[in-house]
């Protein structure tokens, strides 16, 4: 049966209360209703407007063109750095290996060279690239005896080596790779002299110095030496 609404002056409280007494819905059910579709509307307008307009923070965000290059340009320079870094080392490491042995092989050499010199009796200066010493030697056969050792530095290439003689036999070649051949010198008997040219004394001191040019860097590498000698004839060549 339909509501029918007297009309005239009507009191708003006995209206709603008769709204409701003939089965009507609640008024704030009805408010509650009004306000959840605005709400939708609102929900639905912020989504439209969220899918037409690009959100920094979206996952699914891609990179201008200009981000692109930026990065592609910053991995270039990056790479190749690190590539001129490499190249640079692997291209010293056979430098830096042979420096390696000569100083090995020099070291080796100038231990020899002290042995011998120690336990020389006579020695011949012929020069500061050569030397003839009356000493004793190990043998391959396990003897030892009085041998004649002689000590040379002959020029090899742009570089001097040295090369070890035992009477008269193969020669072998100590140290190589040497900057300069003047490796010996004799300090004479006299009181307060240096060591440097024999000047018909008998030398109480002959000494050692191996030098190898510089590297790159710049770095000159030096070894030196001696031993004391007693009872040392010396003669200029």
């Amino acid at each position: 049966m339909p509501h029918r609404w007297q009309l005239g002056r009507v009191d708003p409280e006995s209206a709603v209360a008769t709204y409701l007494a003939k089965g009507g819905p609640e008024w704030p059910a009805l408010r509650r209703s009004g306000l959840q579709n605005e709400a939708d509307r609102a929900d639905n307008k912020r989504k439209r407007y969220a899918m037409d307009s690009p959100n920094p923070n979206n996952s699914e965000a891609g990179f201008t063109l200009i981000e692109l290059i930026v990065a592609a340009s910053m991995m270039i320079v990056i790479t190749g750095a690190t590539v001129a870094l490499l190249v640079s080392a692997l291209r010293q490491q056979p430098e830096v290996t042979e420096r390696a042995d000569q100083i090995g092989d020099a070291r080796n050499a100038l231990e020899k060279l002290t042995v011998d010199i120690r336990q020389g009796s006579e020695a011949t200066y012929v020069g500061p690239s050569e030397i003839g010493l009356e000493t004793i030697c190990d043998f391959p056969d396990g003897s030892t005896g009085p041998c004649t050792v002689e000590y040379e530095c002959p020029a090899s290439g742009t570089t001097y080596r040295c090369i070890r003689t035992v009477d008269g036999g193969s020669p072998t070649v100590v140290t190589r790779g040497l900057s300069s051949p003047d490796v010996f010198c004799v300090v004479p008997s006299t009181e307060g002299a240096e060591c440097g040219e024999s000047n018909g004394e008998p030398p109480a001191y002959v000494g050692v110095t191996i030098q190898f040019p510089a590297t790159d860097r710049g770095a000159n590498t030096v070894l030196e030496g001696g031993a004391a000698l007693h009872n040392l004839s010396a003669e200029a060549g």
